[in-house]
């Protein structure tokens, strides 16, 4: 008799931990001439429809974090950390909008989240 497979255990990633990281690479990419948007935070306690506040202080439970990073020739990408180790990732241009692909956007710890945003924001600098 064989096992049944079991589920993948979803990770449970600090996002604290992950907006610091992103919040420590905004000067950076300033001065390399992106706009960065404020983060945006969504609760997994909020009822629905759930807001996504920019201040985290009004999240009880974070589900995900939110960022958009823009170029100036009106390229950018627009990304949706959530803690259990996946990534909802746009590459805007002027041609239209491209989905990140799940296997590049899947992360298990804080450090793999940031070099997946880092590779990210490699699409508007690099």
């Amino acid at each position: 008799m064989t096992a049944a497979p079991r589920p993948r255990e979803l990770p449970n990633v600090d996002l604290d931990a992950v907006a610091a990281g992103i919040r420590s690479r905004i000067e950076t990419w300033t001065r390399a001439g992106l706009d960065v948007s404020a983060l945006t935070w969504r609760d997994a306690r909020a009822s629905w429809p759930q807001p996504l506040p920019t201040e985290r202080a009004e999240v009880i439970e974070p589900e995900s974090v939110g960022v958009i990073v823009r170029a100036t020739d009106g390229r950018s990408v627009e990304l949706v950390l959530w803690r259990g180790g996946w990534t909802d990732g746009f590459v805007h241009t002027t041609a239209g909008s491209v989905p990140l692909m799940a296997d590049v956007t899947d992360f298990t710890d804080v450090a793999s989240c940031l070099r997946m945003v880092d590779e990210s924001i490699e699409l508007l600098t690099g």
